[in-house]
């Protein structure tokens, strides 16, 4: 080997340990997972039905974790190992932006947003899942008529 391959290699030596570090930090921050390997959790038992699971899980959260759940951001509950997660953007009705709630530029200033999936599943109304598909029908053309300058 010459001098100009030694002088490649160790130019190109800390950028392949930087490379290699990157993809071991990747793999070893996995996300928390409840129902990995050692859980021995009824709530990560797929066998049993969803209302025991359900359940399970929340007969182990306190009121203040119960709480916690209830709005659009959540934080992590770590003695079940169950992560944090924001779902503020999560538009069920199909209309939304990347921000908090629903504005629109144009005519029309802003849209229907219903509560967050737990709370509406918690109203145990069938028919409100029906209702924002309605609704969800009619807004979209006024957040595509609100965007018309991206689509021109």
């Amino acid at each position: 080997m010459g001098r100009r391959t030694h002088v490649v290699l160790a130019a190109a030596a800390p950028a392949l340990l930087l490379v290699l570090l990157r993809l071991h930090m990747a793999v070893a921050a996995d996300p928390p997972f409840s129902c990995g390997a050692p859980s021995s959790a009824a709530f990560c038992d797929r066998r049993l039905p969803i209302e025991q699971r359900a359940g399970d899980l929340v007969s182990k959260l306190t009121l203040e974790e119960k709480i916690s759940q209830l709005g659009d951001e959540s934080p992590a509950v770590d003695r079940l190992g169950v992560p944090a997660y924001k779902w503020w953007s999560e538009a069920l009705h199909g209309v939304a932006n990347a921000g908090r709630g629903v504005h629109l530029d144009g005519p029309l200033r802003a849209a229907t947003s219903f509560p967050q999936v737990i709370l509406t599943a918690a109203s145990f109304n069938p028919h409100l899942w029906y209702r924002i598909g309605q609704v969800r029908t009619h807004a979209r053309p006024v957040l595509t008529a609100s965007l018309w300058f991206i689509y021109d």
